[in-house]
């Protein structure tokens, strides 16, 4: 009986040693990890769009994110003391007032941006400015017959997208032309002049410009572009219902659960890499007419490429 029982604890201590040993095996990060988001605090309609990335956040990374907003009237102890507190693992700064504040006080935590189109700071984080491989991608799933895209805009601040659209359309053998207009009237008069000479396997992308504020125009070219069936997207939600083929738009509970990932990614955290990545995760929206008129409502992928249909 005694030896039985001195098995018995020998095969228990095994057990207990095979536990521990797989416990040591795991990764450090296989729980998500402790989240502590600032965001700012905005005027609707403005609020919703913190409030769906806080609920992708949360989507994500579920029970371990506190969200702290910014207000106007508070001073930099409250965000010290939210960090004592919580003792997070990552935080995720949403907006550039939010970022400024997160690198100041916990500049040993691991910081992950989102909600900015770009930063003059070493950060790692996702840029509301949007991967043009997933737009392109998503026009060539509609019309896989173009073979050349045009963007006619000031390119001084669009360096790091319109060399990503270039060399992504490079490498799907289609040509991406940008023709630079510093002023609303250099625009009108590329715009007319390309109008002029494009067909049915070209494309014009309305990237977001001053020019385009113009109606008459934005006018111009949406309805030379019908009469020569013409594809026109655009970067501005607003422009599908005034006969653009389709607009993107940010999806942002989708982009918070990206964030989310970035920041319980243990690779990540090590990685001595900074950047701000693209943006991925967006919407398409279609005009259903302007689908018909260029003959694409049949196309295999078209309910699977648009989100919404207007």
């Amino acid at each position: 009986m005694k030896q039985s029982v001195q098995f018995l604890k020998a095969k228990k201590s095994h057990y207990v040693f095979i536990l521990i040993l797989l416990a040591l095996s795991l990764p450090v990060r296989a729980i998500p990890a402790e989240l502590l988001v600032f965001y700012p605090e905005v005027r609707k309609p403005y609020t919703k769009i913190y409030q769906d990335i806080i609920t992708g956040i949360r989507n994500a990374n579920p029970n371990n994110t506190v969200a702290i907003p910014i207000r106007a009237e508070e001073n930099y102890e409250t965000f010290i003391s939210a960090v004592k507190t919580n003792k997070p693992d990552s935080i995720v700064a949403l907006g550039s007032g939010a970022l400024e504040i997160a690198l100041q006080i916990a500049p040993d935590v691991p910081i992950v941006a989102g909600a900015i189109s770009r930063s003059s700071s070493t950060t790692r984080g996702i840029s509301m400015i949007v991967d043009p491989a997933v737009v392109i991608n998503k026009l060539l799933l509609l019309d896989n017959n173009i073979n050349h895209i045009h963007v006619v805009t000031d390119s001084s601040n669009k360096q790091d997208q319109l060399r990503a659209a270039i060399d992504y359309a490079q490498s799907v053998n289609i040509s991406f032309t940008v023709h630079e207009a510093k002023t609303i009237k250099a625009a009108a008069s590329e715009y007319r002049n390309l109008l002029k000479n494009l067909g049915t396997h070209d494309a014009i992308w309305l990237m977001r410009d001053k020019a385009l504020n113009d109606t008459s125009l934005l006018s111009l070219i949406l309805e030379t572009a019908w009469d020569r069936k013409i594809k026109v997207f655009s970067s501005n939600p607003t422009h599908v219902k005034r006969g653009a083929l389709f607009s993107i738009y940010p999806n942002n509970t989708a982009l918070g659960a990206s964030l989310a990932r970035l920041a319980n990614d243990t690779d990540s955290q090590t990685n001595a890499k900074f950047e701000l990545k693209l943006l991925k995760d967006i919407y398409i929206a279609g005009n259903e007419r302007t689908l018909r008129h260029l003959g694409l409502t049949q196309a295999n992928d078209t309910h699977q490429v648009l989100d919404n249909i207007l």
